[in-house]
């Protein structure tokens, strides 16, 4: 076997679609992995302060509880749920701070706001606490910050 002009005889454990094959020499490795995008839909609540913390992911089927609020505009759609989920929680806490993704979901942006990653996302977070935190703004629901 050669992979990425390593000979047979190198000495290095090769890792290939969850079956790992080791040569003589265990003291170096190499790992072969495949990347898979898979977007989620992700809300996080924080409330005044930071004091409490709510997360789920809404396309997952546990979330499906989440969305019986919605009565009947209740669709099969995950991502339409989270969008009418997160207007309907904008409309009745008006001093809310909405990050991009919830700014445009209100806005009913189309193609919808995506982050490049969960750290991204988590990131803005963290950027919105730490600007309530330091008063460099106000939770406002007319603009995400």
């Amino acid at each position: 076997m050669r992979l990425a002009g390593l000979p047979d005889e190198s000495g290095v454990p090769v890792v290939v679609s969850g079956c790992t094959q080791y040569s003589p020499t265990p003291s170096h490795f190499l790992v072969v992995t495949k990347e898979e995008k898979n977007d989620h839909l992700l809300l996080e609540i924080l409330t005044t302060g930071a004091t409490l913390r709510y997360h789920t992911i809404a396309d997952r089927p546990e979330a499906h509880l989440l969305f019986q609020s919605l009565g009947e505009r209740r669709v099969k759609d995950s991502a339409v749920n989270l969008a009418l989920f997160v207007q309907e929680l904008a409309k009745f806490a008006p001093g809310v701070l909405l990050n991009h993704g919830a700014y445009y979901m209100c806005e009913n942006s189309n193609p919808a706001f995506t982050y490049p990653s969960p750290t991204a996302f988590y990131r803005e977070i963290t950027w919105l606490l730490w600007m309530v935190a330091s008063g460099r703004t106000q939770p406002s629901r007319d603009s995400a910050v």
